[in-house]
């Protein structure tokens, strides 16, 4: 039915996403940072969990320099594969204070947050055929003030910002944005917060809980599989702040 591309998709948020469409994916690529050795056990546990996949790439992708969004096309063009799905998921944080915070460091963030999806974009927008979409991963912290990293909550506002100003770009291709606004999610990113710190957030929610990765992947799952919708964020937060 499809190819799918999955930016960070080897682990949290992007492997659930990966595990909810790929039911319905003929050829799938995942991309990863650095861990090639978990990158490489999850290709093999999803290629023996979904025999029918024609194909299942794993490739590195450092979101952080400059260019790896074009190198990453350029090896995928190379490859004759185009996806017809795009989810936009790896992300980067900096969580030192706004005062110390170096302007590289700055650049680093928007680079990885917002730049890459914006050449990811650039580069396989007028290739993909009609009916593609892209869904990129917002956060929460794009919508509320976060001084722990304060780069990281800009960067996901400007990516916010970016799926609606996109859809009158892409629209005329036939090709649909929209984007994903997680709360807390039970990942990596977060299972080693404090418990005294949990607790606190988990005051803050309606539902009293962080959320799964599994969750959070229904709504990417809908995204992609539903033609009508276009130019949305929608949040997921269980219920943030509703007291």
């Amino acid at each position: 039915m499809k190819t799918i591309l999955i930016t960070g998709g080897t682990k949290g948020i992007g492997l659930a996403v990966a595990r909810a469409l790929l039911p319905s994916a003929d050829r799938m690529i995942l991309t990863y940072g650095t861990d090639k050795e978990r990158a490489e056990a999850v290709k093999a546990e999803l290629e023996a969990e979904h025999p029918h996949l024609k194909q299942l790439l794993v490739l590195p992708s450092d979101i952080e320099a400059p260019g790896s969004a074009k190198v990453l096309a350029d090896k995928l063009k190379e490859m004759n594969v185009i996806p017809d799905a795009v989810v936009l998921n790896a992300g980067v944080t900096n969580r030192t204070s706004f005062w110390d915070i170096e302007e590289e460091d700055w650049m680093k963030v928007l680079q990885g947050n917002l730049l890459y999806n914006i050449m990811l974009i650039r580069h396989f927008g007028k290739l993909m055929p009609k009916g593609s979409c892209f869904v990129a991963t917002g956060s929460l912290m794009g919508l509320h003030p976060h001084s722990v990293s304060i780069p990281y909550g800009v960067s996901k506002s400007s990516l916010h910002a970016l799926v609606k100003n996109m859809v009158k770009e892409l629209s005329p291709l036939g090709i649909r944005i929209n984007g994903v606004i997680p709360g807390f999610i039970d990942t990596e990113w977060q299972k080693n917060k404090p418990l005294e710190v949990r607790r606190s957030i988990e005051s803050k929610i309606a539902l009293q809980r962080f959320a799964t990765p599994d969750e959070i992947a229904k709504i990417y799952k809908m995204m992609v599989e539903t033609d009508y919708l276009n130019g949305e964020l929608i949040v997921v937060d269980g219920g943030y702040s509703y007291r």
